[in-house]
């Protein structure tokens, strides 16, 4: 298989601010057919760090040189496994013959399988890759496959929502769905449907008889989020909730939390929605059990002490915040000349925010950062805090229009990986590195490093030098203006008395370097490894617990810091007393710096905990 993609940088600035680095972006599709219909509309990761995407098409397709055609005469649903790198691993099809299968949502569970829900158009049944499996027309089916994409089961949920359906969300051996006009059901891994979650009451004076479950979360203590689009009045046991205003024109989104057990904790609405023009209602919960969801707003919703308006009925792009009970906190419109919505959110694995991705037209605003677009929807990236300030904004596409980020989902360490359409066959520019022409999808990975390498900073903390700010790119410290061979991390130990500097570069992609200003240090009675000192640590490696030998008086203490790679301190023991033992046998694995202060002495060591 050729392993083809493109190591990208985005070259976008706003205020002097740069957008974020751009790993690599993969496209697929097929090259001048206009053949995909939504593009890379979900992504899910396994546990190894595999990205899956999907793609609905007529025609066949081709990703980094392979090529898979449709299942004969009909629509097939196409999925594609990457690895973290963005190599293409595999191709797979879902569908019918003479028909069409539409795919909505992607999950996988803890073991790697891959689950998909989606519909079949007409037909009685489908194939998925290879085999052929009877299926029920027009109705909402659950497909599972083990990690090489073979069939293993397939469940029909009864529920004919022609993609409004579309929810999916794995947690702790489950998977939940909408399994009925007003219910969410959980299933087994195997295939086993268990406890479920039913509206005692709806009514609707509109044709539409039923809840839209549209997203979904997880709380930290395991409970469930549950959101959808409720043309009506709904209730559950005693708690009744009213649709406020016109429901021809607007409806509220309808937001639940339920237990695993699916016993409902509580029912909240927020009225004067818009169905949501791409299916999904992203929803983010962070580690204070706080809810966020990006919604269109008709008419007016109110959240908290804020009021949201919008009279052209386009649905003014909006992100809300409830606490951990549903009770509003704020609103926040996404300003903008022209049309601005977010559809996909992910909490930054720091907690320091919320990612969110979509696309807009015209001039968009959010806070200091301003993005242009003129007519056509571009792209964007924002990140924003939990008060609903931002943090940062970029758009990644300049030059292809109706590339909106549709999909995103993060591996937990930084790294970030978004989803889109292509809609033509010119090549996608993000920035610096063209990636393949395709009508199709792209899927793309970046992270919240800037796209230009920036300027390091020296922290000196007796002879441990920490460079700042943390950086992915190369790394290269120099002594006296010489390059200190081997010393390519964020921290060193600086063993004698000179110069020294540090050069942060990107040497693919946006290619750019700078250095920081020199720092002299002085090193008196400053040991940088046993060699020079009568300390030392035993064993070393170990699995956590060691000692520190070498202390020559039996009555006199120490202090003792353990700082990982970046310089933070993890563990502090002051006052150990000869022969002590030092516990870190609950760190992870890897390189750590011990330092020991005894007397007019500092000695720094590397330490590898095992």
């Amino acid at each position: 298989m050729k392993k083809a993609i493109s190591l990208i940088l985005t070259f976008i600035t706003f205020q002097s601010l740069f957008a974020q680095r751009f790993n690599w972006a993969a496209t697929g599709g097929a090259a001048g057919i206009a053949n995909s219909f939504y593009g890379a509309v979900d992504i899910a990761r396994d546990p190894q760090g595999n990205i899956y995407t999907m793609d609905y098409s007529n025609h066949a397709q081709q990703c980094q040189g392979d090529t898979l055609q449709p299942i004969q005469g009909g629509v097939s649903t196409y999925i594609y496994k990457f690895n973290a790198q963005g190599e293409l691993l595999f191709m797979n099809r879902v569908g019918p013959v003479n028909g069409a299968f539409n795919a909505f949502n992607i999950e996988t569970d803890d073991a790697g399988s891959l689950y998909l829900l989606g519909q079949p158009s007409g037909v009685g049944s489908i194939v998925v890759n290879e085999d052929t499996v009877p299926t029920v027309a027009s109705t909402n089916q659950l497909i599972k496959m083990d990690s090489l994409g073979n069939f293993i089961w397939i469940k029909n949920t009864g529920v004919a929502t022609s993609g409004d359906g579309c929810m999916l969300q794995y947690s702790n051996g489950y998977l939940y769905y909408q399994s009925g006009n007003l219910s969410v059901s959980k299933i087994d891994t195997a295939g086993v449907v268990g406890a479920s979650l039913t509206a005692s009451y709806y009514s609707s004076p509109t044709a539409i008889n039923r809840l839209l479950f549209k997203g979904s979360s997880v709380f930290p203590n395991g409970d469930l989020l549950f959101a959808a689009y409720s043309p009506g009045t709904v209730a559950y046991g005693t708690d009744t909730l009213f649709h406020i205003g016109n429901p021809f024109l607007t409806a509220p989104f309808l937001f639940l939390r339920c237990d695993t057990n699916m016993n409902l904790i509580w029912a909240k609405y927020a009225s004067n929605g818009r169905d949501p023009d791409n299916r999904f209602i992203p929803v983010a919960i962070d580690s204070s059990d706080n809810v966020y969801a990006a919604v269109q707003v008709n008419l007016e919703m109110i959240i908290g002490n804020d009021t949201i308006q919008s009279t052209d009925f386009t649905g003014q792009g909006t992100i809300i915040k409830f606490d951990g009970n549903g009770t509003g906190i704020w609103a926040k419109a996404l300003q903008s000349t022209g049309l601005a919505y977010a559809w996909c959110m992910q909490n930054a694995p720091d907690n320091s925010g919320l990612v969110i991705g979509g696309g807009y037209t015209g001039t968009t605003q959010m806070g200091s950062f301003t993005l242009t677009a003129a007519s056509q929807s571009l792209p964007f990236v924002a990140k924003f805090d939990t008060d609903g300030n931002y943090i940062n904004a970029f758009n990644y596409i300049q030059t292809l229009g109706q590339t909106d980020a549709l999909s995103m989902s993060g591996d937990g360490n930084g790294n970030y990986f978004v989803g889109g359409k292509l809609p033509s066959s010119t090549v996608p520019i993000f920035s610096c590195t063209p990636a393949p022409a395709n009508r199709g999808f792209y899927l793309a990975s970046f992270t919240e490093q800037p796209d230009i390498a920036p300027t390091p900073t020296i922290i000196a903390n007796g002879n441990l030098l920490t460079a700042s700010p943390e950086f992915s790119g190369d790394i290269q410290w120099y002594l006296n203006g010489n390059i200190l061979n081997n010393e390519n991390g964020q921290t060193l130990l600086a063993a004698e008395t000179g110069n020294y500097s540090v050069t942060y570069s990107y040497t693919s992609g946006c290619i750019s370097a700078d250095t920081s200003t020199v720092l002299n240090v002085v090193v008196n009675n400053i040991y940088a490894n046993h060699g020079n000192s009568t300390i030392s640590i035993y064993p070393n490696p170990s699995t956590g617990l060691f000692q520190i030998t070498g202390i020559e008086d039996n009555n006199s203490s120490f202090d003792v810091s353990v700082c990982n790679v970046l310089g933070a301190t993890i563990y502090s023991f002051p006052n150990i007393s000869k022969n002590q033992a030092i516990n870190i046998a609950d760190a992870a694995p890897g390189i750590y710096l011990v330092q020991v202060k005894s007397n007019n002495t500092i000695s720094t060591f590397k330490v590898l905990k095992q």
